[in-house]
Formats: structure tokens, C-alpha cells, sequence
């Protein structure tokens, strides 16, 4: 073997009764490599004819792992010759086509004002990419940018999905990223209302463009569910609403943009909720007020969204973007409790907590994937819970009194712990 020619010299050798093929080669750099992998052939057989099988067809393997590793070598792609942010930029183009729309807008804005900027400057190839510079990264991101763990989690998932692929494409060895240990996200506490601070911001909602988020939002719903609802979704007879179709906002070339969903967020989101009565007759309320109106405004209301609940005095579409922005100048301007719009989810699962719903019971009504994701969102209802538990012995324990003086050896034992 030269280094000249690059020849990829093979070999097979003896590894825990197994036969493994080893080959070796130099890189364009002229550093020597080596690579191995069992063939899964056992040495010691029970028969003579069955090692020379397995050892024939362990040089079948080996002939095959050489000619995988010649035509690797020689791959115009190698990837001695990409920069890890060519690759990150590669792999942004190739996620496009099988994610939403609004995830790759978070991807694109978290590798192009993030992370190329940063490797940039290093002018890093892919396989000179060490864990060390992922952690710098990251440490940067935290002291200079001043970003929270919780944002530099979204830049820690990119660059670990991307090497994720280099390693399936060949390109690198193993991923790196796998090594490195996630940043701590951090326990985001929410601001909660009681049933009164419900009521007092209904009041102070009233006949605002946010009076119907307000109130979908209580019941549980995600902003995108309410945007996405329509009337033929509630079902006055049954007394039932279904959350069947979602509105998401994204940013496109600069520009903010709404997308239309037949579905939700996940498959555990698509769900039939009962309609209790002071939401049902909101909700008639509102149907008769919108009919009104179009009939009112005549070809100044509105037609595009007439199928939708969340619309304005002029049946425009309330768009998730304006849900937060007009609530959080709402509370401003009001001095009310401060609280972020999705608060309201918050204080849905706390007061179904309250009234006695189980975890897997508010899973079910909020649309959560998995238990585990309510009780990892809703950790603070714990407390509830346990003061609750707390209450229900006072109905175990006997109530007759005790005699709780310590005897002289009682006290003895105290000292000694």
C-alpha cells in the first residue's frame, strides 16, 4: 500500500471466536487509517466444513468491506473536503421536504444566524469536527449570546440530527454530538389563575378581540386549535366540541404567513371534548352576535373565514400572532395578574387538578402524546396533589386523643440520634 495511490489494503483476523475484517488506507491528508467490523462468522464450529464455510465467507465480506471503502475513498463528496457548515447547509435543503413549513423556518433561523456564523470563522471540515467545539459553541451561546438553556437546546438538536445523518450517509464515523450532554432545560414554573381571576378576566376581555381566545383558552385549547376551530366542529346537540383542524403562523422570507391544517399537533391532540353549559351558550352567543354582524356590515364583513369561530367584529381571522400580542397588551394595560397567553392552558390542568381529575385524565382533555409529557409540563401540580393526599388521611386516622408525652427512654434515644 502507497500513499500515492490510496490503496486499500485488507485483512481478516480473530476476535472473540468471531471473524473480523480489518482494512486500512490513507486519507488525502496522508494520515493513515483503519476501519473493522465483525462478519458475525463464528471460528470454532462443530464441524471442520462448517469453519471453511465460514471462513470463505468471511472473505466474501472482506472483499466487499475493501470494495466499499476503495469507492469511498474516491467519492467526489468525501468528506475531507466538506466544511461542516457546506454540510449543515446540505442537510437543511434535505430536511425541507418532510418537515412543516414552521419547523424549517426554526432550523433555518437557528443554523443561519447561529451556528454557520460561528463555524464559519473556524473553517472546520466535517471530520475535523471534535466535541470540545460543539461544547465552545455552546458555552458561547450561553456567556456572549446570552441565550437560555432552553434555546440553546433547538441549536444542540440541529447540529446532533445533522451528524446523525453524516453518520448514516458515511461521511463521519460516529456522531459526536452523542457525547456531549444536553444542556439543562430549564423548569418553567406558569403563572396560574384561580376560578375568581378566571371570572375578573372574562370581565375585562369582554368585547375585545381576544374575548374568544380567552375563553377557549381556559378550556384547554392551544392557540392554534382556536384560531383552527370551526363551527361545524361544535356540536350544540350532543354538547360536544372536536378539535380536529389547526392555524399556525410562520415567517417567510420576512414575511409572516398562515398555514391551514387539516389536523393537529400530534395524533393525541385530534380529540371530542363535552361542551359544558356556560361555554355552550357563550359559544350560541357568539354564533348569533357573527350572524348578526354579517348581516349588519353587509360586503364590509368579511366572507373568507365565515366557517371559523375566532374571527373579529369584521369576521377577520384572529391570527395566533395576534392572540399574543393583543393579550399581552391587554394584561399591560389593565395591570391584571401577569400571565402569557398559553397560562390559560396552565390554569385549565390546575383547576381539573383542583376539582379531582387524575394525570392521565388531563392528558386526555389537554391532547398530550404521553402522560409523561403532563406531568413533566404540569410538575407544579404535584403540591396540589399531595396536599390533597394530605387532606384524605385526616378521614384515615383515628380521631380519639393520645397521650404523646415521651417516656424517659424515649427521650434516651433522642439524644443519642
Amino acid at each position: 500500500m502507497t500513499k500515492e495511490n490510496k490503496l486499500v489494503a485488507g485483512r481478516l483476523r480473530k476476535k472473540d471466536g468471531f471473524w473480523h475484517t480489518e482494512v486500512s488506507f490513507y486519507d488525502s491528508r496522508n494520515k493513515k487509517n483503519t476501519r473493522s467490523q465483525t462478519t458475525k462468522m463464528r471460528i470454532n464450529c462443530k464441524t471442520e466444513k462448517e469453519e471453511r464455510e465460514n471462513e470463505k465467507k468471511a472473505y466474501v465480506l472482506l472483499q466487499n468491506f475493501r470494495e466499499y471503502w476503495t469507492k469511498r475513498l474516491h467519492d467526489p463528496r468525501k468528506a475531507e473536503e466538506i466544511l461542516f457548515t457546506d454540510y449543515m447547509e446540505q442537510w437543511l435543503l434535505s430536511m425541507r421536504p418532510n418537515i412543516e413549513p414552521s419547523t424549517y423556518n426554526s432550523y433555518n433561523l437557528v443554523i443561519q444566524k447561529g451556528i454557520i456564523p460561528y463555524f464559519k470563522k473556524l473553517n472546520l471540515k466535517l471530520i475535523d469536527l471534535k466535541a470540545y467545539h460543539i461544547q465552545d459553541y455552546y458555552t458561547y451561546l450561553a456567556t456572549d449570546k446570552k441565550l437560555t438553556p432552553n434555546t440553546i437546546i433547538h441549536h444542540h438538536a440541529n447540529i446532533k440530527k445533522s451528524l446523525k445523518m453524516a453518520f448514516q450517509q458515511d461521511f463521519i464515523d460516529f456522531n459526536i454530538a452523542e457525547k456531549l450532554i444536553r444542556p439543562k432545560k430549564n423548569q418553567f414554573i406558569a403563572n396560574t389563575l384561580s376560578r375568581e381571576e378566571i371570572n375578573k378576566l372574562f370581565s375585562i376581555t369582554r368585547n375585545t378581540d381576544v374575548e374568544i381566545p380567552v375563553f377557549l383558552g381556559t378550556y384547554g385549547l392551544r392557540r392554534s386549535e382556536i384560531v383552527g376551530l370551526k363551527w361545524e366542529n361544535i356540536n350544540f346537540d350532543n354538547n360536544t366540541i372536536k378539535i380536529s383542524d389547526t392555524v399556525v403562523s410562520t415567517r417567510e422570507n420576512g414575511q409572516s404567513k398562515l398555514i391551514f391544517k387539516k389536523r393537529t399537533k400530534t395524533k393525541q391532540s385530534h380529540r371530542t371534548l363535552p361542551l359544558n353549559s356556560f361555554l355552550g351558550n357563550y359559544l350560541k352567543e357568539l354564533r348569533i352576535k357573527q350572524r348578526k354582524r354579517r348581516k349588519k356590515f353587509g360586503g364590509s364583513y368579511s366572507q373568507k373565514y365565515h366557517e371559523y369561530v375566532c374571527v373579529d367584529h369584521f369576521g377577520d381571522l384572529i391570527t395566533p400572532d395576534n392572540i399574543t400580542d393583543k393579550f399581552r397588551a391587554l394584561i399591560k394595560k389593565t395591570a391584571f395578574k401577569k400571565i402569557r397567553f398559553h397560562d390559560l392552558r396552565h390554569s385549565c390542568a390546575t383547576l381539573l387538578t383542583i376539582l379531582g381529575s387524575d394525570m392521565r385524565h388531563i392528558q386526555l382533555w389537554l391532547g398530550h402524546s404521553s402522560i409523561s409529557t403532563t406531568i413533566d409540563t404540569y410538575t407544579h401540580l404535584t403540591s396540589i396533589v399531595i396536599e390533597e393526599t394530605s387532606n384524605n388521611f385526616e378521614n384515615i386516622f383515628p380521631t380519639q386523643d393520645y397521650n404523646f408525652e415521651l417516656t424517659e427512654e424515649d427521650e434516651e434515644d433522642d439524644d443519642e440520634e
